[in-house]
């Protein structure tokens, strides 16, 4: 059953795809485009837009924080610009359809994206440990982005995002199997399927205290060979002892 969370993660997903169809792959290429240079023109070239303002605002912060909102909007404005134009060149080539179907498996990476992200905020919070967590069925697809986000943020942060304790107490429920009595046990089994040398029986094992002879690993003596019965001798003929006195 789909929880409140796994519905928002469907929507995101379906959003951003509806956008990505509707505008295209191109727009929404050239919309990224615009954003990454639109923000590092701001914090790159803010500083000195604030220094042409000191005349018009006295207040130091907000003179800086005035200077970072202008230059972005004007990149903003002038990068739209261009990126309708450009979409505008591809429609006319008749790469409608191609740039809406891109534009959409566009939509859907930048969906599953947003729902890392997420799900990585939602890490620093309790919602880990409820049962709608452990029991959703789509958070742990976005979960493992997340947890590869997770390595890109200072330690600082990171420590503090915690997404299933279960699956840390099923692993230390584990290494305490392996690394308990059990483990010289396990050791012998396999070194003995390895070498395939049968480890002896013990004495206890026959309920009366003596060897299994029925045991098809003992060594069995060959069967003795019954001597040939002898043939009887034939009774010698008259005929015969008469030729046996003339000679």
């Amino acid at each position: 059953m789909l929880s409140s969370i796994d519905w928002i993660l469907l929507v995101v997903l379906a959003l951003s795809a509806l956008f990505g169809a509707l505008r295209g792959f191109v727009a929404e290429v050239l919309s990224m485009v615009v954003w990454i240079v639109a923000f590092w023109l701001a914090f790159t070239y803010g500083a000195d837009v604030a220094d042409g303002l000191q005349s018009q605002v006295h207040d130091a912060a907000g003179r800086l924080l005035l200077a970072y909102a202008l230059v972005f909007i004007v990149a903003m404005l002038v990068g739209s610009v261009v990126s309708w134009l450009i979409s505008a060149m591809v429609k006319s080539l008749g790469l409608g359809d191609v740039n809406r179907f891109l534009g959409l498996c566009y939509g859907l990476v930048r969906g599953a994206l947003l729902g890392c992200v997420l799900v990585l905020v939602l890490g620093w919070t309790a919602l880990p440990q409820q049962p709608q967590w452990r029991t959703s069925p789509l958070i742990p697809l976005y979960q493992a982005g997340a947890e590869a986000m997770k390595h890109w943020l200072p330690e600082a942060a990171a420590q503090h995002i915690s997404f299933d304790s279960v699956l840390a107490q099923g692993k230390q429920k584990v290494m305490q199997t392996l690394t308990g009595p059990a483990l010289p046990a396990l050791a012998t089994q396999a070194l003995t399927a390895a070498s395939g040398v049968v480890p002896p029986a013990s004495p206890a094992a026959s309920p009366t205290g003596a060897s299994d002879h029925s045991s098809p690993d003992a060594v069995k003596s060959p069967p003795r060979r019954k001597p040939a019965p002898k043939r009887p001798r034939k009774p010698v003929t008259g005929h015969a002892s008469g030729e046996s006195s003339r000679r």
